[in-house]
């Protein structure tokens, strides 16, 4: 009974297996080109080989994956493990009682061709031999094929079982091992003679029933008999009418990017699960579709790309710059699906629109010799169309430092009015209705635009707060703008958090409601802002303070050591009133640097916040991942960082606010940027990451292109339903949408918080009796709408008439438990949370 995350990434269940067959080997290279080959053969996705003699005849297929390689026969298949300063080890697994003569096809033909040159006879040497993207055993058992396919560089499998087939017939020998178990987790482990250890995720159970996937309920069963290991599946009530899927967690995370430089920075998502990613790129073959500017336009470029609700497409992706540098940092989309871009850009050919605000750059059209503007674009649903660009900025000639006008981020309301919140360095920034006009020192800014109107009409309010920058924006339904980010003035040390609430329908003075500080004696930053339905106020970002002020906080204090780790960060979460009472604080963070820079806030007020860490001992709990990079200890060598993503329930006080934590990461750099959920609690991340090895699934694109590339990722929040019946009679209890189907005890993973309809049909000889547990209040009615607000059990009781059968029933739901150790994500798309690597 659990709140189940699911990282959207859609792999399969993981299997790590192999073994050693001679194979003719291409001839010798010089070492130095040898070397470079195996680096970029590391990068290539996974394929399949087929063998036309250069192994023995007994091999149809195989494949080489990250530190290990794999042989498939008729008898089974075999995998060695190898790697440096490791002797190999054979395991190998086969079908028992099957067909000793399946038919093993490849799927999926791709572009690569192979060649094999060995010797000086060219007779002998094996030139063109096609590669695959899949492999299939053909009818293993009766109706049951096995499918084998790469994601990334790991292996991995399904077993099909087709309408009528039986899913207990499938039972496999797994040869080379000292030990196999399944453990609390439902994973399959192997551990070799050598001590190393291959985990199988748990698996994914799946039917597709009315064009959804219906997850089923199951599990590995292991057994030993004379010293050997078996392994098979065990499934609850699944619907023999239709295919059966043995598939692990389902996720979506994918690398956007080109063979440059890429960050992601800011990430929105829309009613229908697309997600929209902007930032910058230096990349001339960026990943472009679509587009409504197919070629980058001078040197760093925004972008602006929409991903399909699956995670495995783009549905547009699009350069937005002119000759010189453009950096897009924020990103909204409005109910139509419009989609608005902030950010700054020092291109006096930006391309703006006859209704824009201003259409240039600068007071001089010219950027002021090289100095920068913010932005805003709108851009119509379909990506190709560019409805309003506007520049806003002044000369910046008063700045001391050089004038940088920056939007850091977007907001926008249910009427498609909308707001940006950033940063100004001009005393002739445009103002209107204004708190206060702007200095020439920095200033937070916040600014209100209606993209329907032209020209100056556009701009209904644009004010400065002296000496800040601000960073994050919301808003709320009364057109009420909050910004967040760091001020320099009346702070007697270093810099505080701020937050600011305004009232753009107001002028003057009386558009400023609050603006209140937050931070202690040290440097402090808010960095990202968001409200919940009742007007509570979240913001995240970082401190250097020891005496930051905190309120029912999970951490109280910095660092490990109460004093922030002698100037180390710890990033900080604040839940504040609509006036701005502090009602919750915490650090978070270990011993070394966490930095907090997105965040989001679910219908039920518990926060997301997403970020970048090097902390090997920051908190995690039912984490995906509970280590920092490869090694555990960030790669303390290279001091690198991961993503942390951490969820918190404000409501609740010490321990129990954390909610899940979790790292994030490869075995180079990843930073998370910023965060969005969708009206089911998905949460949308993005971010940048220098790891080949970044967690991948189901992506649209699989390899890392530059240095960085940008990651997108998608994690989901699921509940599950429980049915159980009571009484002497029986019956059946069926769900829309699908997924319940039985006349016992069963169970079902939806969405959270969505609305589940149970139907009950009593046999000929019995009566329905009524429900209990969390269906209690449905009384007798036939049907019973459930809200997946958490785990919960309803109890329907079926009744012989004249018996003295059971009416109702009870039973308490569960709580919430946070996401476990599952990848999918990962992130996929959407089923169990698990860790997708194969460990070694």
């Amino acid at each position: 009974m659990r709140k189940v995350y699911i990282l959207t990434l859609s792999l399969s269940l993981l299997l790590s297996l192999i073994f050693l067959f001679k194979e003719e080997q291409p001839d010798a290279q010089p070492i130095i080109k040898k070397i470079d080959l195996i680096q970029n053969y590391g990068k290539l996705p996974l394929h399949f080989i087929e063998n036309r003699g250069q192994l023995d005849k007994r091999v149809k297929f195989y494949e080489r994956g990250t530190a290990h390689s794999t042989y498939f026969t008729e008898e089974g298949v075999y995998v060695v493990l190898h790697g440096r300063n490791r002797e190999p080890e054979v395991l190998s697994i086969k079908p028992l009682g099957g067909n000793p003569e399946p038919h093993i096809t490849a799927e999926g033909k791709l572009s690569g061709r192979v060649n094999y040159l060995k010797g000086s006879d060219p007779e002998k040497w094996k030139r063109d031999i096609p590669t695959y993207a899949k492999v299939r055993y053909k009818e293993v058992y009766e109706g049951i094929d096995v499918v084998f396919y790469g994601n990334q560089r790991r292996l991995e499998y399904d077993v099909v079982v087709k309408p009528g087939a039986d899913l207990k017939a499938v039972r496999f020998s797994y040869e080379g091992v000292k030990e196999l178990k399944v453990n609390d987790k439902g994973e399959l482990v192997a551990v070799l003679p050598s001590g190393s250890v291959i985990v199988q995720d748990k698996p994914f159970i799946y039917q597709e029933v009315d064009g959804k996937k219906v997850e089923i309920r199951g599990r590995f069963v292991v057994s030993k008999e004379d010293k050997k290991y078996y392994y098979g599946f065990e499934v609850d009530g699944y619907r023999e009418g239709y295919a059966l899927v043995v598939d692990p967690a389902l996720s979506y995370s994918s690398f956007l990017g080109g063979s440059s430089q890429n960050s992601g920075y800011g990430i929105a998502v829309d009613s229908s699960g697309n997600a929209y990613v902007v930032g910058t790129t230096l990349s001339s073959d960026f990943p472009v579709q679509g587009a409504l500017q197919g070629s980058r336009g001078g040197s760093y470029d925004a972008f602006v790309t929409k991903v399909s609700p699956q995670g495995n497409s783009i549905v547009f992706s699009t350069y937005l710059g002119g000759s010189d540098r453009d950096d897009g940092t924020g990103v909204a989309v409005d109910p139509g699906g419009n989609v608005y871009v902030v950010g700054k850009t020092r291109s006096p050919d930006f391309p703006t629109t006859t209704n824009a605000y201003d259409t240039s750059c600068g007071t001089d059209g010219s950027c002021d010799s090289g100095e920068n503007d913010v932005f805003l674009a709108k851009i119509n649903p379909q990506g190709d169309s560019l409805l309003y660009s506007t520049f806003l900025g002044g000369s910046g000639q008063d700045g001391p430092d050089g004038a940088e006008e920056f939007g850091h981020d977007v907001a926008v309301d249910q009427n498609g009015i909308v707001y940006i919140g950033g940063q100004a360095n001009s005393t002739d920034f445009p103002v209107k209705n204004e708190y206060l006009a702007c200095g020439n020192t920095w200033d937070a800014f916040v600014a209100k635009i209606d993209t329907t109107k032209s020209g100056n009409a556009s701009l209904l309010y644009s004010s400065c707060f002296d000496g800040g920058y601000g960073y994050g924006i919301a808003v709320d339904s009364n057109g009420n703008a909050y910004l967040t980010g760091r001020k320099y003035n009346n702070v007697t040390f270093g810099t505080d958090a701020f937050v600011a609430k305004v009232d753009t329908n107001q002028s003057g003075l009386s558009s400023l409601i609050f603006f209140r500080f937050y931070g202690g004696s040290a440097r402090d930053e808010g960095a990202d802002i968001a409200l919940d339905s009742s007007g509570n106020i979240y913001i995240t970002g970082f401190t250097r303070s020891d005496d930051f002020p905190t309120q029912n906080a999970y951490d109280t204090s910095c660092g490990t050591d109460g004093n922030c780790n002698n100037g180390n960060e710890d990033a900080f979460l604040v839940k504040l009133d609509s006036s701005g009472n502090i009602l919750y604080a915490t650090y978070f963070g270990g011993s070394d640097d966490e930095i907090g820079h997105g965040i989001a806030v679910d219908s039920q007020g518990r926060a997301f916040i997403v970020g970048e860490t090097r902390s090997p001992d920051m908190p995690t709990k039912d984490a995906y991942d509970t280590s920092c990079g490869n090694d555990g200890n960030c790669d303390v060598n290279s001091d690198r960082y991961d993503v942390f993503v951490a969820k918190f329930d404000p409501d609740q006080a010490g321990n129990a606010s954390l909610l899940y934590s979790t790292f994030l990461g490869g075995s180079e750099f990843d930073y998370g940027y910023d965060a969005a959920l969708d009206s089911s609690g998905n949460l949308y991340l993005t971010g940048e990451t220098t790891s080949d090895d970044f967690p991948l699934s189901n992506p649209f694109q699989s390899l890392r292109n530059g240095s960085p590339d940008v990651f997108v990722a998608k994690l989901s929040e699921f509940a599950t339903l429980t049915v159980t019946m009571s009484g002497n009679g029986t019956g059946s209890v069926t769900s829309s949408p699908g997924g319940i189907d039985c006349g016992s005890d069963c169970s079902e993973t939806y969405a959270a918080n969505s609305n589940i309809t149970l139907s009950v049909t009593p046999s000929a000889d019995s009566s329905f009796g009524g429900w209990g547990d969390a269906c209690s209040g449905c009384g007798t009615n036939t049907t019973c709408v459930v809200t997946m607000s958490t785990d919960k059990t309803c109890v329907a009781a079926f009744n012989i008439p004249g018996s003295g059968g059971d009416s109702g029933g009870g039973c308490s739901a569960s709580g919430i438990t946070s996401p476990s150790n599952i990848l999918g994500w990962i992130l996929p798309f959407l089923l169990i949370l698990v860790r997708r690597f194969i460990r070694v």
